[in-house]
């Protein structure tokens, strides 16, 4: 079996925990952590690797929200432009707090750029659509 590779974006609105998902993921502390939101303002790589089997690359991307300034946007149009790029989209929701009108916003995001996706990491593309209604 020939080892393999893929690329898979954590989207998610602001502050809901994409960062601290990927530190896990990848076992080491990559992204800088906090409460404050935006505190990812660039995409941020790690790589899981599974011994004969291949590797995972986690792309950490600044959280959607509704910009206002230059530089908020140039944040949202990278978490954007990362879904264009990844093989699979995981879906980060706040679980304290459930889904919202700006999980919906990310869930649509993902549905128009045509990757494959799964809310939380669990569950199929196909339950995607009941998470936008």
């Amino acid at each position: 079996m020939s080892p393999k590779a893929g690329e898979v974006a954590l989207v998610g609105w602001t502050n809901v925990g994409k960062s601290t998902l990927l530190n896990r993921l990848v076992g080491e502390k990559l992204a800088a952590v906090a409460q404050r939101p935006q505190t990812t303002r660039h995409r941020i790589m790690g790589v899981l690797t599974l011994p004969e089997r291949g590797q995972i690359v986690f792309v950490d991307t600044p959280g959607f929200h509704r910009p206002r300034e230059r530089m908020n946007r140039a944040m949202v149009d990278a978490a954007r432009r990362t879904l264009t790029a990844v093989d699979l989209a995981i879906l980060v929701v706040d679980a304290e707090k459930g889904a919202g009108a700006g999980d919906a916003e990310v869930a649509k995001a993902i549905a128009s750029s045509g990757v494959a996706c799964s809310p939380n990491g669990s569950g199929s593309a196909d339950t995607l659509s009941t998470f936008i209604e």
